[in-house]
This record gives structure tokens, sequence and C-alpha cells, in this order.
């Protein structure tokens, strides 16, 4: 009997098993192996004193794709470069993990643990990271066009250079995030926390900002071209030479305390400044 089928007998037989996915790279060279259970696959078979691998590098590479580690202790794993587009990582531990370069487009990482986790220059496009912890987590460059990020803890994570555009952020909490030259370019904000954040340099323009919070902000240098500020709270924030050509405001729009620095004078009475460049 070959070997690769005996993982299958064994769960016929409900025996435990521990499982062994082979995740490659995208050139599919260099692949690590990751341990993953699920109910009836538990443990290594101590009379083979080895793991068994269901699928190895050589076979089936699409079948990547659709890798389901949901729910999996995957903390500090270096999957760095790996490819993993359509993988389900809902819910799993990535706390600390190295995802740095990894294809993760249309990854399913909903309620995942991303704490401390290294997607720098990782591609997230239109993947769903909906409620996901990204505290502390390194998104330096990573390409996050289109993905969904509603509700997704961002405290003090770093976007540095990141690609957000068409992105939903939609009651995400970004206070004291970094999003220095980020690219929110027509993301969506609706009532997201981005009080104390960082966003110098960052473009916003045409991006959804109704109701969010960007209180105590920095938004010296940034674009916000045609920006909905409606309902937005922007006390205490720093607009130095900041861009609000044609941007949308209301009658609950806030500025209190908010600084405009030109380059040749203080302006503390913002409203003033608002109203020769702003559509009310």
């Amino acid at each position: 009997m070959k070997l690769r089928f005996l993982p299958i007998l064994l769960l016929c037989f409900g025996l435990n098993a521990e499982l062994m996915y082979t995740i490659p790279n995208s050139d599919m060279s260099d692949p690590i192996k990751v341990r993953t259970h699920n109910e009836r696959v538990v443990k290594v078979l101590s009379f083979f004193n080895k793991t068994i691998s269901f699928v190895s590098c050589g076979d089936l590479p699409n079948n990547y794709m659709k890798l389901n580690l949901a729910n999996t202790n995957l903390a500090n794993t270096n999957l760095q470069g790996k490819y993993l587009r359509k993988a389900d990582f809902m819910g799993a531990d990535l706390r600390a993990a190295n995802l740095i370069e990894a294809n993760l487009i249309d990854a399913n990482l909903v309620g995942a643990d991303l704490r401390a986790a290294d997607l720098s220059e990782a591609n997230l496009s239109e993947a769903n990271l909906s409620e996901a912890n990204l505290r502390g987590a390194n998104l330096g460059k990573a390409d996050l066009s289109e993905a969904n990020l509603r509700e997704a803890d961002l405290i003090d994570a770093n976007l540095v250079g990141a690609y957000l555009t068409c992105a939903n952020l939609t009651k995400a909490i970004l206070a004291e995030a970094y999003l220095g030259k980020a690219d929110l370019r027509a993301a969506k904000l609706i009532e997201a926390n981005l009080r104390g954040a960082n966003l110098t340099c960052a473009n916003l323009t045409k991006a959804n900002l109704a109701e969010a919070d960007l209180g105590k902000a920095d938004l010296r240098a940034a674009k916000l071209i045609e920006a909905n500020l409606r309902g937005a709270n922007l006390e205490n924030t720093s607009l130095r030479n900041t861009n609000l050509t044609g941007a949308l405001i209301d009658k609950n729009t806030s500025f209190a305390n908010a600084l405009r620095y030109d380059d040749h004078e203080q302006n503390r009475d913002w409203l003033t400044v608002m109203s020769l460049f702003a559509k009310i």
C-alpha cells in the first residue's frame, strides 16, 4: 500500500494524525511545511515517527490557491514570499508571522489575529480582512487595493506607502497608525477612527471620510481633493499645506482648534480658510 493513501484510510478509521500542508513560493521553489489540525486530524502518528504531507510541492500547484488554514495556529511562522492566493485564514492565529512579499490576493483573513505580523510589500489586493486584528502590524508598501478592512483593528500599524485605493475601511480603527505617503484614493473610511494617525503626504483624493474621527491627526501636505468630510471631526488636526480643493463639508464637520500653517503665515481661523476652496 502506498503511503500517499494512508492519511485517507486513517481518517476513515477515525485515527488521529497531524495534517501537514506544503506551501510553495510563487515560483514553486523552497517550499515550507505548516502543521494544522481539524476535528479528526490531531497528532503525529508515533509509530511512523514523522508527519504526513497530503500534497507535495510538485503536485497540483493550483490547489494552493484555496488552501484551508482556518482557525490554525501559525504564530511566528515564516511565510515570506509564499503563494497563498485565495487561501482561507479565517480566525487563524498569525501573530508575529513573517508574510513579507506574500501573495495573499483575495485571501480570507476575516477575524484573523495578525498582531505584530510583518506584511510589508505583501499583495493583499481584494483580500477580506474585516474584523482582523492588525495592531502593530507592518503593512509598509503593502498592496491593499480594493481590500475589505471593515471594522479591522489597525491601531499603531505601519501603513507607510501602502496602496489602499478603493479599500473599504468603514469603522476601521486606525488610531495612532502610520499612513505617511499612503495611497487612499477613493477609499471608504466612513466612521473610521483615525485619531492621532500620521497621514503626512497621504493621498485621500475622493476618499469618503464621512463622520470619521481625524482628531489630532497629522495631515500635513496630504491631498484631500474632493474628499467627503461631511460630519467628520478634524479637531486639533494639523493641516499645513494640506490640499482640500473641492472637499465636501457640512454643518456637522468640526474644525475646532484645527491649524493650517501656510508657508508664510499661521491661520487659526480654519473655517475662514475653508470657505475659500471647500464646498458646503
